[in-house]
C-alpha cells in the first residue's frame, strides 16, 4: 500500500521521499527486502547509522519499525505514526500527514 501511494504523491509533484532502515541480520535479507522497494535505504554496511535510527524511531511496544514522517527542511518530526495516516490517506489528500494537535481534531 505504501508504494501505491509513494508513486501517486511524488507522481503529483509533492517532495516525498522515503527511506528504509533495515532491521536486517545479513546484506542477502536486505537485499531481498530492500529489492522491490522503490525508495532510498541507509545502506547494510552502515551498521551504526541503521542501529541508531533505529533506537530512535523503532516502536517500542512491538519492537517493529514504522513510518515516521519528517519535514525536510528543519528536521522536524511530522508525524510518528506515518503509516497509520498514509493508510488512512490512499489519495494523498492529506499530504504531508502531519500529526494534528488536540485542537485540531
Amino acid at each position: 500500500k505504501l508504494v501505491e501511494v509513494y508513486t501517486k504523491v511524488v507522481a503529483e509533484g509533492h517532495p516525498f521521499q522515503v527511506v528504509f532502515v533495515s532491521n536486517d541480520t545479513d546484506e542477502e535479507q536486505f537485499g531481498e527486502n530492500f529489492a522491490e522497494q522503490p525508495w532510498l535505504a541507509i545502506p547494510f554496511k552502515e551498521t551504526q547509522t541503521r542501529a541508531r535510527l533505529l533506537r530512535k524511531f523503532v516502536n517500542k511496544a512491538t519492537g517493529m519499525p514504522r513510518l515516521v514522517l519528517f519535514d525536510a527542511v528543519t528536521g522536524k518530526v511530522l508525524n510518528k505514526n506515518g503509516m497509520e495516516a498514509v493508510e488512512d490517506d490512499k489519495d494523498g489528500q492529506n499530504f504531508p500527514w502531519r500529526q494534528l494537535s488536540l485542537a485540531e481534531i
